[in-house]
Formats: structure tokens, C-alpha cells, sequence
């Protein structure tokens, strides 16, 4: 499945509302595989748009939010393309899951609901 801002498409999919904290991001969810050569493509693309930004931009352009979503793209097809391990990938080089499984261990503690149950 790929999410992207704003985009829609021609294929089946549905279109689906995201919340996250710095907003909301419309996605077109797609049902079709995408083809490793086009993923190559994109991170290529980041790769190269982010280098040239993280080289040259100035403070408020390196806090951007979208630059940041941008970067965080690129690393994550950076894991599907095999080029970072999953070990290293969900370590507190990229995603650190360190911090949501305390968040999530502490609303268990307060809830009593369990993580392990959640659908």
C-alpha cells in the first residue's frame, strides 16, 4: 500500500482520511503492488531532493514539515528496498519504537487494556 499527499489515482483504492499529529493527510490507499523499479525511482528522487535541502537549507527550511515527511519516505523505502535492516530500521537510528512501546506499556498500566489485544 503506498499513502501520499494528495494524490489520487486511476486505479481501485480507497480514498481515506489519516490523522496524525502535525495534521491530517488525505490518502489514496492503492490495492496494486507497486513495481520495485518505481519505488527505486522515488527514493532516487528524495534521495537526491533531501541531500540538496539537508546540504544547503537554512534552519527553518531543515524544520519543515513536509521536507521532514520527505525524509522520513525516502528512509522507510530505504527498508523496503532492503538497503536497512529491520533491526536497524526500528531502532532509535529511524523509528525508535523504544518510546511508543513505553507510551503504549504506560496505557496499559492506566487502562488496563492490552496492547496484545488491540485490532
Amino acid at each position: 500500500m503506498i499513502l501520499s499527499k494528495g494524490q489520487s489515482g486511476t486505479s481501485v483504492g480507497i480514498d481515506e482520511t489519516i490523522s496524525r499529529p502535525a495534521g491530517t493527510l488525505r490518502a489514496w490507499v492503492h490495492r496494486a503492488m507497486i513495481s520495485e523499479q518505481e519505488i527505486r525511482i522515488l527514493k532516487e528522487e528524495l534521495a537526491k531532493l533531501t541531500g540538496f535541502i539537508g546540504e544547503h537549507g537554512i534552519g527553518s527550511e531543515l524544520q519543515d514539515k513536509d521536507f521532514q515527511f520527505a525524509c522520513n519516505a525516502s528512509d522507510t523505502l530505504s527498508w523496503v528496498l532492503g538497503e536497512i535492516t529491520t533491526e536497524c530500521f526500528t531502532g532509535s537510528t529511524y523509528i525508535n519504537l523504544f518510546r511508543p512501546k513505553h507510551i503504549a506499556r504506560a496505557i496499559e498500566i492506566r487502562t488496563g487494556k492490552k496492547l496484545a489485544d488491540y485490532e
